[in-house]
């Protein structure tokens, strides 16, 4: 039996919004972004290309991960020294969402 047109028309249940979806505001008008789910988390997108990985589950995965390369890494802990490799994907570098507070880190 297919559903009926009033019910297709109902609105979709949205997901709540990911604690950490606010570090995605500045890039809300980048021609290219995109914010989507992910591995249980949300995934953020430049130019087709995982950029950040926002995540709640737990350590050692809870907080941001910059999805780079090893020959990235040393500008980028530079510029952010908060960031570190992260302990089970090392390419990519970590900002765990504690003991630090994203703001104070960035």
């Amino acid at each position: 039996m297919k559903p009926s047109r009033a019910a297709s028309l109902r609105p979709r249940a949205t997901k709540p919004p990911h604690p950490f979806e606010w570090l995605a505001d500045p890039l809300l008008d980048e021609p290219t972004f995109v914010l989507k789910s992910w591995f249980g988390g949300r995934t953020i997108m430049l130019h087709g290309l995982h950029t950040l990985f926002l995540t709640t589950q737990g350590e050692p995965w809870q907080g941001v991960l910059v999805c780079t390369f090893h020959e990235h890494q040393p500008s980028l802990i530079a510029d952010f020294p908060a960031l570190r490799p992260h302990p089970v994907l090392g390419k990519w570098l970590y900002l765990p969402a504690r003991p630090v507070r994203f703001g104070d880190a960035l």
